[in-house]
């Protein structure tokens, strides 16, 4: 059990220390998953070690197959231009009203879309309305912030809501009743705090010329894809909550029904414009070692599971707290060092459904916690590290100007929720 400890601790700080060890999180992922299975099956598992690795794996794959068909769908959108259609909501020249309006739209795009996915969207189209350093900073703190909060809500709008869905603990509806309003507060708090600082901004300038007329698409080729790309990922809830369809079976039938439309929209194309823009050309960029960092790290909790080490684990956490959900905000505070996606993953592990059953408030304010704590620092979400890069915030910029005002969202979020639930 030690031995097993010692390989998952030592493979997460590789994790953690992406930068400095210079070792991909992916492949450390996946080698805390190999090295942790084989030293349990080694050390005292036996041949029931792989048995039980084929539940988790079932597990794993149904997260897996969830996040390709909807980074693929997403994908279709973007090779036609279905969000060029974003930048034209915004058209003030005012910081204060671009400012709201962006983090408007993001969080109401990431329930669907997941917040890495609109945080990248949502900087894009900032990235074209203004050429300020200092005014796309604090859009990318209202990005980062709106983002996590949105998705926070939906449960295909953060990996971690939606590993708690697939998992059993949380249902569609129940998450969205439980967190939209202390979510909507969170957001809304970090919002109006963060606003003198934006209203002393100067005006923007007049926009350049736009490069939307450069769009092989026209207008209305770009929202028949934005439209349905959004019904397919919408849809997947209503699947699953009508027709009991596993959640990867509905989004690849959404996939499916895309593709057909980008085959028969291509038929007539010449072949360029099908590479660019078909499933095929679609599926060679999306973002594979991401898709495996998830399996590794999920699976490598499977096996602290299987070997007793969670176990362990859960028999110290029921005698230092007493109260599980005080657990669940240690979580989200932890969340803005450590990603969560792991965190989510062992407490799954911990906790079964027997002791705490679907939408229990335990499932809902950790989904709440562990999606919203990352926005406490830049690198605390994987939207924080895309947008870090893209806006080019700093550490310290972000840790001064914008933590200060999250950790106050957090707690008022936490408060709502308590009176709400």
């Amino acid at each position: 059990m030690l031995l097993i400890s010692g390989l998952f601790i030592a493979c997460y700080l590789l994790i953690t220390a992406e930068a400095v060890a210079r070792f991909h999180r992916t492949a450390a992922a996946l080698l805390a998953a190999l090295t942790t299975w084989t030293a349990w099956s080694l050390s005292g598992g036996g041949p029931g070690a792989w048995e039980a690795l084929g539940h988790h794996l079932k597990s794993a794959s149904e997260i897996v197959f969830f996040l390709m068909g909807a980074m693929t769908i997403v994908g279709l959108v973007d090779a036609h231009d279905g969000f060029s259609l974003v930048r034209r909501a915004v058209r003030s020249r005012r910081p204060l009203s671009v400012f709201w309006i962006v983090g408007a739209l993001a969080f109401f795009l990431s329930p669907v879309l997941d917040n890495l996915t609109a945080a990248i969207v949502m900087m894009t189209v900032v990235l074209g309305l203004t050429e300020d350093a200092e005014f796309r900073k604090w859009l990318a703190v209202s990005i980062i912030v709106a983002v996590n909060a949105g998705g926070a809500w939906s449960a295909i709008g953060d990996v971690t809501t939606t590993m708690l869905w697939i998992g059993g603990q949380i249902s569609a509806p129940g998450i969205a009743k439980a967190t939209f309003l202390p979510s909507l507060a969170m957001f809304l708090t970090v919002q109006i705090l963060m606003t003198p600082r934006v209203a002393k901004l100067p005006r923007l300038p007049a926009p350049p010329p736009t490069k939307e007329g450069r769009s092989p698409y026209p207008v209305g080729v770009q929202v028949l894809f934005l439209a349905s790309g959004l019904l397919a990922l919408l849809s997947v809830p209503f699947l699953k909550i009508f027709l009991h369809m596993p959640p990867w079976f509905g989004i690849f039938l959404g996939m499916v029904a895309c593709w057909t439309l980008a085959e028969l929209f291509h038929r007539k194309r010449g072949d360029e414009a099908r590479d660019r823009s078909s499933v095929q050309g679609v599926l060679t960029r999306l973002d594979v070692p991401t898709l495996l960092f998830f399996l590794g790290i999920i699976l490598a909790v499977g096996a602290l599971q299987a070997s007793g080490v969670l176990g362990v684990a859960q028999s110290f956490l029921d005698r230092r707290i007493a109260n599980p959900e005080h657990l669940a905000w240690a979580m989200g505070i932890l969340s803005a060092i450590v990603d969560n996606v792991p965190l989510v993953a062992a407490v799954q592990n911990v906790y079964p459904l027997d002791r705490f059953p679907i939408d229990d408030p335990f499932w809902k304010i950790l989904a709440l916690t562990t999606g919203t704590g990352g926005s406490l620092l830049i690198i605390g979400s994987a939207a924080g590290v895309a947008l870090m890069g893209m806006a080019r915030v700093g550490f310290g910029w972000y840790l001064r100007r914008a933590t200060l005002p999250v950790l106050v969202g957090y707690a008022v979020g936490i408060v709502i929720f308590a009176f709400s639930n």
